[in-house]
Parts: structure tokens; sequence; C-alpha cells
């Protein structure tokens, strides 16, 4: 057998991938003209260099886990097409319950900040009366429940407002948007009173759970006014946007005294209010402000929730001013 016949292939490593094996091959093709001594160390070489290649590509095809990068023996977890060490899938990657801290496996509900909760939670654990989160440790610290009975977490209750002065700031702030929409507000310095929900509800026993209400009295001779007194009611302990957006809401009120027609349409003065707050928020930046504005948005009452949805497309269709003008000269709505 000749030399070259001799040397045709190299040795088969098992297992080897195919083109690793043909390299191989190949090099002892060409080995074939030299000294046999010589072909053995250059045999020793090539066969290390082919080992260390065929353990470089075995250990790319290692499974490893996708959270620390390690390798996986044993059980694992596999979740949305990866693959995790268990602990690791448990630690630090699984859906946890922001109410009892628990992995989450089937049905559950996920609330406007991104928290997820076990669907069997809502309706039995506590929610903040103004976020809408759940209280928890988890995701709020705990929380409150003031006398009146109200529930507040207490990320909410950071901003509480309880005192005269910052309502008197919140007021100059809003004057000061809504005469850049038009909206001129000459109040008198119009006292605005904070009280807890029990007397809220005593001064406006029409609607369910109102966070303001403005009291409204006037005496005419001859048709013609000649004394009237404006009040106006918070809840006291609101968060600091809620305040701004339920003494924007009042103040529209107080325009549409002094500028509209008695006994105008309710889905148009209370949507008209509410539009007149939700522009005011809009000039506030922050997930706070657009949880408030969604749920203007999505206020199911057909006077608040309705009205408010109308006037906003009015409002888009013809512009504020126009929505404005239409306000000072109808009681019905356009819709």
């Amino acid at each position: 057998m000749s030399k070259a016949q001799k040397f045709l292939t190299g040795p088969t490593i098992p297992g080897a991938p195919t083109q690793i094996q043909h390299s191989l091959d190949q090099a002892f093709v060409v080995a074939e003209d030299i000294n046999m001594g010589t072909t053995r160390h250059i045999l020793f070489f090539l066969l290390f260099g082919v080992l260390l290649s065929f353990a470089a590509q075995a250990k790319d095809s290692t499974l490893r886990c996708d959270y620390c990068g390690q390798p996986i023996v044993g059980d694992y977890i596999v979740a949305d097409s990866h693959s995790y060490h268990t602990s690791c899938y448990e630690n630090h990657v699984a859906l946890r319950c922001a109410v009892c801290g628990q992995i989450i496996n089937g049905e559950h509900y996920v609330d406007f900040w991104g928290n997820a909760v076990h669907a069997y939670h809502k309706g039995v654990e506590p929610q903040c009366e103004y976020c809408g989160r759940f209280i928890s440790e988890y995701t709020t610290g705990g929380g409150f429940r003031y006398g009146d009975g109200r529930i507040v977490c207490k990320l909410c209750e950071k901003t509480a407002v309880e005192d005269s002065a910052t309502v008197d700031t919140i007021r100059s702030q809003i004057i000061a948007l809504f005469n850049t929409f038009g909206i001129a507000i000459d109040d008198g310095y119009i006292p605005i009173s904070l009280v807890d929900k029990k007397v809220m509800a005593r001064l406006d026993n029409d609607h369910i759970d109102p966070n303001g209400y403005t009291y409204i009295e006037k005496t005419t001779s001859l048709g013609i006014t000649v004394e009237q007194n404006l009040d106006i009611f918070l809840l006291d302990g609101m968060p600091r946007l809620h305040v701004v957006a339920t003494l924007a809401h009042e103040l529209m009120h107080v325009w549409l005294y002094d500028n509209g027609p008695d006994d105008m349409d309710p889905a148009l003065c209370e949507g008209s209010c509410n539009y007149a707050a939700y522009l005011v928020l809009q000039q506030y930046p922050g997930k706070e402000s657009e949880y408030i504005q969604t749920t203007f948005r999505d206020e199911p009452d057909s006077i608040y929730g309705d009205g408010f949805r109308r006037v906003a497309e009015y409002v888009e269709d013809n512009g504020v001013a126009e929505w404005l003008s239409y306000l000072k000269s109808h009681r019905n709505s356009p819709w």
C-alpha cells in the first residue's frame, strides 16, 4: 500500500461534527509527504486542537439559564420559551402577587400601575380610594383608614391636603391655567372648606361619594340678582392632584354660574366641568395625572361620564373657544 493510500484519511473521532472530521482528514493528506516521526508530532497537536475545538462547541451547546447564564443540570423551568434554574425563576423571574407575594400561575388581574394580583384577591382585599392600587406592604407600604371610612394607601397619603394654605395655592394655580384656556374666574375669594365624607354626604345627597360640592345661593329682585353666596367644599385628606381635579371641576361650576344660563342640561353641565378639570390635569405630567384622566374617560355614569365624553368630542371638533361660547348661550346639549 502506498504512503498516499495509508494516510488518505485520519482517525475517526466519535461524535465530532462533520466539518472537524473533514479538516482532520485533509491534514493527514497534507502530512503524507513528511517523514513518519514528524507526522507523529503533527498528529498529536492536530488531535489536541481538534479536541479543544470539539469541547468548545460542546460547551456552546450546553443548556444555560436565561437569567444567570450558568449551565443547567437537573430539573429546570421553561417559561415564555426561556429556560431557567428553578431557583432563578422563583426568586427573580416569576410573576408574583402584589398582595400576598406568592407566585402567580393562573388567572390574575393587573392594575393601572402594572401590579399583578391573584384574581381571587379582587373584591376581597382593600384598594386605595384614590389610586386604585391594592393596599399591601409589597406595593404601597400599607395604608390608612380615615375616620369617615375612606381607605387610602401610604403613597397617596404622602400628598394628602389637609390645610387651607395648600388649597389656596392650588386655587391660584388653577385660575391661572383657566385663564390660558379662556376661562376667566372672578372668584372674589370664594370660601373653600375642607370637610370629611360624612359632612360632604349631607351637603350633596344627590350623588354617591362626591369629592367636592359648590353651594350656590342667590337672591333676585325683578329678575336681577341682588345678592349671591358661593361656597366650595372639598373632601379633606385627598391627594394633591385629586384636589386639583376636584377644585377645577368646582371652579368651572362657578364660571357656568357667572356666564351660562340657569337650569343647564346636567350632562352638559357636569361633562363640561369634568372637561375643564381634564384640561388642567393635562398640564401636570406623570402617572398619577394619567390615572385620574383615565378615570374621567372611563367613568360609566350617564351624566358625568357620557357628558364628559360628549363634551370632549365637541371640543375636538370645534375647539375650546367655540365650546365656551356655546355654554354662554345654550342650556341644552349640542348632541
